[in-house]
């Protein structure tokens, strides 16, 4: 009976390690490598990898990534040696209308809240991408009106060029 159950629980604990699902998602891979926008005294950097995602006996390919901006050489913010990414989740935004666009969260340090970002290859030129973020959308019930900051500490509605894979 010892014996019974022992080989059961071996026969789970082998079937669960080997049972996970993995969906890789290449059509990522465009989207990975180091991504740069230089204007006017701004520097701005972000640097994406491929990253996992796992639930429920199932893992997904996901766009994860840093970012470094500085303002007339000055350093304004670096995630680049941060153990925790401050891009993550990052998957095609709509596969039914383009592959060419990555919807991810976006960790903003100084303004400590997470956005929606974007960021999408322009049609012909698989080097260049529009990188945009937006302020996610949220219910406030009974709460006194207070002036919030919707801006962001990094810039948005830039073109970022591939330096690198």
């Amino acid at each position: 009976m010892k014996k019974a159950i022992i080989i059961s629980i071996l026969a789970l604990t082998v079937n669960y390690s080997f049972g996970q699902k993995h969906y890789n998602q290449s059509a990522l891979d465009k989207f990975i490598g180091t991504w740069e926008y230089s204007s006017q005294g701004k520097d701005f950097k972000v640097i994406l990898g491929k990253g996992n995602l796992s639930m429920g006996g199932v893992s997904i390919d996901i766009i994860q990534g840093r970012h470094f901006y500085s303002l007339d050489n000055k350093i304004i913010e670096s995630t680049l040696d941060s153990t925790k990414p401050s891009i993550y989740n990052g998957a095609i935004a709509n596969k039914e209308k383009s592959l060419l666009k990555i919807k991810f969260i976006f960790n903003d340090p100084i303004k400590k809240r997470e956005v929606i970002g974007y960021l999408e290859l322009q049609q012909g030129k698989m080097n260049e991408a529009l990188w945009t973020l937006r302020n996610r959308e949220s219910v406030t019930i009974n709460a006194k009106k207070t002036r919030e900051d919707f801006s962001f500490s990094v810039p948005t509605n830039i073109i970022l060029h591939k330096i690198d894979n």
